[in-house]
C-alpha cells in the first residue's frame, strides 16, 4: 500500500496552537502493477506507475530502493553533457550516446569511443529514423551518426538545416528550419 503524504500549511508568526504538524495522506492506492514506462501515462491502469524513483514494488509492497549506482565506464572528459541517449540496435546491441557542446561519444558498456566529425554549433536534438541516428543543431545540415564506422557525416546534400528532428513514416522531419541565427540555440 503506497501513501502520498503532505505536510500542513506553514504556520504564520503569532499565537501557536501547540499542536504538532500532522501528515495527511493525499492518496492511498495498491501499486501491484509495477512501473510501465513504454506507453502513455494516461493509458496505464490505476495500479501501475509511469515513473518510480528510488523505490520498488515487490509482493504488493512499495519500498525504498537502498544504495546508489553509477554508470560505468567513467566519463571521457569533464565537458557539460547536453544529452544522454540510449540506442538499441536489434535485440543484442545496446549503446549509450553522450552529446556535449564540442564532441559526441558512445559506449556499449566497455569504454567511451569518440565519433570523428565536427559540428559548428552544439547539438540540440537527436532522433532514430529507420535505424539511423540523426542529429540536428540548427546551423549545419542534418547529420547522421554511424556507430560502426565511428563517424559523423552529412545525412545528404538536400538535408535541411534544422534545430529539431524526428521521424515520420520513412522520412526525417526537421523543425525550426533555416540557416539564420534564429535557428541556432543561444
Amino acid at each position: 500500500m503506497a501513501k502520498v503524504r503532505s505536510r500542513g500549511l506553514k504556520k504564520l508568526q503569532g499565537q501557536r496552537s501547540g499542536k504538532l504538524p500532522q501528515e495527511r495522506p493525499l492518496a492511498v492506492a495498491v501499486l501491484n502493477g509495477g512501473m510501465v514506462a513504454n506507453i502513455d501515462p494516461a493509458d496505464i491502469e490505476n495500479n501501475k506507475v509511469s515513473l518510480l524513483r528510488n523505490a520498488r514494488v515487490r509482493r504488493d509492497k512499495t519500498t525504498r530502493r537502498s544504495g546508489s549506482s553509477s554508470f560505468l565506464p567513467t566519463k571521457p572528459n569533464s565537458n557539460a553533457v547536453i544529452r544522454m541517449f540510449d540506442y538499441e540496435l536489434g535485440d543484442l546491441s545496446f549503446y549509450r550516446i553522450r552529446l556535449t557542446a564540442s564532441d559526441i561519444y558512445f559506449t556499449d558498456g566497455g569504454s567511451w569511443t569518440q565519433l570523428v566529425g565536427t559540428f559548428t554549433a552544439k547539438p540540440t536534438d537527436l532522433a532514430v529514423v529507420l535505424g539511423t541516428l540523426v542529429v540536428a543543431n540548427g546551423v549545419d545540415r542534418l547529420r547522421k551518426l554511424d556507430l560502426n564506422a565511428e563517424t559523423i557525416s552529412d545525412l545528404g546534400t538536400i538535408a535541411p538545416r534544422a534545430k529539431y528532428v524526428t521521424g515520420f513514416s520513412e522520412r526525417v522531419v526537421g523543425a525550426n528550419v533555416g540557416d539564420s541565427d534564429a535557428a541556432s540555440e543561444t
